[in-house]
């Protein structure tokens, strides 16, 4: 029969190959996010937008949503644009400007990426990626980047802007990244290395990023005030300094359910450290109803830890160490529960702090996520 109506076949499969290459050539996929966070001290949502100033060291807790809607088109067989629109962190009952944004949604994420072959593919625009394994940074980042390799081993080069993610100055405030002139935004040069060995049981990974100056000072992107030749008293810049290098190692292993991980990373600017290490218990996947994943991970981050939009569920990003518990659920098919709890937080540095308590207070969050 085959042979007997193959003309007609052959004519039915030119026309379903016709119709699949004009429907479907861009998806459209999102997600939707509830997020509860508080402290148990007051002043630690300084960031949140507030009509009234003086209520916003009275503030111990909030309440906000995101949600995002992604675009992915197929330009050709190798190429493909996506688009991103944000309506960025809202808190509710706020309909003011909120963390660099207008209430407004936005586009957060423009980029096209093309595979030259099998092994090889890059990026340009603004784009999400992470600085090792996302200690330091895993947001967006404005440049170009390739990847190279497999399954087991990748080599990553990326050439650009960190513009999320908020870096601390060492007086307790910070430089916005997704709010900051280019101008003065240093440029950042990346190379890196993972690997998945023994069946994907081992993970091993480094990094080396060379953070180059602005066209202007390196003590205007800080905002830190300096006499000429004096150094300041929180950061240990001097006038003139500049950027050296940022660099790191991290490990996972994986034993059934079981997980040990951990990076290391530090800046030379600073001469800081910042490093964090857990255990972890689960299969979570979202996309899976009942699975779920529990992790215990201690952080120790320098007073000018160079730690920006970091992927762990931290409450701080420098000067601060302590013990934090999370757990993640997923309750149904792309519905998902995040719960965590920061506990036994301690400054590393508290006269930098400018308190006489080392005690940085506990911190919850929970959140639900929601993929479409």
């Amino acid at each position: 029969m085959a042979n007997e109506y193959s003309s007609e076949l052959n004519n039915l499969g030119v026309r379903v190959s016709n119709l699949e290459d004009r429907v479907g050539n861009v998806k459209v996929t999102g997600d939707v996010r509830m997020r509860y966070q508080g402290y148990s001290k007051k002043g630690n949502l300084a960031g949140a937008r507030n009509d009234d100033a003086a209520a916003i060291g009275n503030k111990r807790s909030l309440f906000d949503f995101r949600g995002r809607i992604q675009f992915n088109a197929n330009v050709n067989k190798n190429t493909q644009a996506v688009v991103r629109l944000s309506s960025g962190n809202q808190e509710f009952g706020n309909t003011t400007s909120q963390e660099g944004t207008s209430k407004n949604a936005y586009i957060d994420q423009v980029y096209l990426a093309h595979e030259f072959g099998s092994h090889v593919t890059g990026l340009v625009g603004r784009f999400s990626t992470n600085v090792g394994a996302g200690l330091v940074h895993s947001g967006n980042v404005d440049g170009v980047a390739a990847v190279i390799g497999n399954d087991h081993v990748a080599l990553k080069t990326a050439y650009g802007y960190l513009t999320s993610g908020t870096i601390t100055n060492g007086r307790g405030t910070g430089v916005d990244l997704a709010n900051v002139k280019q101008s003065i935004n240093p440029s950042l040069t990346l190379l890196q290395l993972d690997t998945n060995l023994l069946n994907k049981k081992l993970q091993l990974g480094s990094f080396y990023a060379h953070i180059n100056k602005g066209k202007e000072t390196l003590t205007k992107f800080y905002n830190v005030s300096l006499l000429d030749g004096e150094e300041d008293i929180h950061c240990g810049l001097k006038a003139g300094d500049k950027f050296k290098a940022i660099y790191g190692y991290n490990a996972k292993v994986n034993l059934n359910r079981w997980t040990l991980s951990g990076e290391f990373t530090r800046n030379n600017l600073f001469n800081s450290n910042a490093w964090v290490a857990g255990v972890g218990y689960g299969n979570y996947d979202i996309t899976e109803p009942g699975t779920y994943n529990l992790l215990m991970p201690y952080f120790n981050e320098d007073k000018n830890a160079f730690v920006a939009d970091t992927l762990w569920n931290q409450p701080w990003n420098s000067n601060y160490k302590g013990w934090e518990a999370t757990v993640d659920y997923a309750l149904m098919k792309n519905v998902g529960l995040t719960a965590a709890y920061a506990f036994n937080s301690k400054y590393t540095d508290k006269q930098v702090a400018g308190t006489n308590t080392n005690d940085r207070g506990d911190y919850f969050l929970a959140k639900v996520n929601v993929l479409f």
